[in-house]
């Protein structure tokens, strides 16, 4: 047949191409321990890489059951030939696809083959964060999976890559402080309640400070030594004016003014911290300082 010497674009087309593939199915059914499989020869004669992207063009014109079928048939010879997720992504040239990989419809298939090794060799589990941090920053990642978990996405697995991180982080133990400022958060405290990533950050801060609870890294310790006492005192009162922070806030600002009392500040110091807000809230405020003081 010399198939071997049919230019690729053509070559699923022609009648000669599915009696070659009959022929090696015949042939694997009757010699299943030494027959080949069509995927194996053709992936030795245009690489992986080239035989996965020569059946995508296919998916999209041409006999796409076809194309469909020898594509399941090339994930299956990976994972039987244990072809690490690493180089798959690779070969599937998602490492080329630019700012936002979920995006890309391959992107599924990726995951689904990483489940499917993992669920084949359970002794050298596959992460996927480890092999995406290759290609994009801790901080794009998670803005990333935090879009499609908020969206209509793959949010199974956005948020499994996004526990995968936190898990990462914990392991290298990151520190908030650190972590704040990966996720974009550092800059300004004004706006930092609005960020959907900052919901990400407490996530991780508390799972910090239940880890590793020797360390001063709660949420209010870790916002004082980055925007200091003040701006955060500004940030929570502006929070508790909106309705998706407000809970939140009122919690963090009583966190706060414990905090404070721990450190011994006095009500004059507290007055000035406070010196923004109005006459009345700071009255029902020193209140409870001055209760909180006396009760130490």
């Amino acid at each position: 047949m010399r198939l071997d010497k049919v230019d690729e674009y053509l070559l699923l087309h022609l009648p000669q191409f599915t009696d070659w593939l009959k022929y090696v199915d015949d042939l694997s059914a009757k010699n299943p321990t030494k027959g080949t499989s069509a995927v194996s020869t053709l992936a030795a004669h245009y690489g992986d890489a080239g035989l996965y992207k020569m059946i995508g063009r296919y998916m999209y014109a041409g006999p796409k059951d076809l194309a469909t079928k020898l594509q399941k048939e090339l994930m299956q010879h990976w994972l039987a030939t244990a072809k690490a997720p690493d180089d798959v992504i690779h070969a599937m040239k998602l490492d080329k696809v630019g700012d936002n990989i979920l995006s890309n419809p391959e992107f599924t298939a990726w995951a689904k083959y990483v489940e499917d090794f993992n669920a084949k060799y359970p002794k050298q589990p596959a992460l996927m964060a480890p092999v995406l941090r290759k290609y994009y920053s801790d901080g794009a990642l998670f803005k990333m999976t935090d879009e499609v978990i908020s969206g209509e996405g793959f949010k199974s697995v956005a948020t499994k890559i996004q526990d995968e991180l936190i898990h990462l982080w914990l392991s290298s133990r990151k520190t908030p402080d650190d972590a704040l400022v990966e996720l974009g958060l550092g800059k300004t405290a004004d706006t930092l309640m609005e960020s959907p990533l900052f919901d990400i950050w407490l996530k991780y801060t508390n799972a910090y400070s239940t880890k590793y609870p020797r360390e001063k890294s709660t949420v209010i310790e870790t916002l004082t030594r980055k925007f200091d006492d003040s701006a955060v005192a500004r940030l929570l009162y502006k929070a508790k004016t909106t309705d998706a922070t407000q809970d939140l806030a009122k919690q963090l600002e009583s966190a706060q003014m414990e905090m404070w009392l721990r450190s011994g500040k006095s009500v004059d110091e507290v007055f000035g911290l406070l010196g923004f807000r109005t006459k009345s809230d700071f009255t029902v405020r020193k209140m409870w300082f001055v209760r909180g003081i006396r009760g130490c």
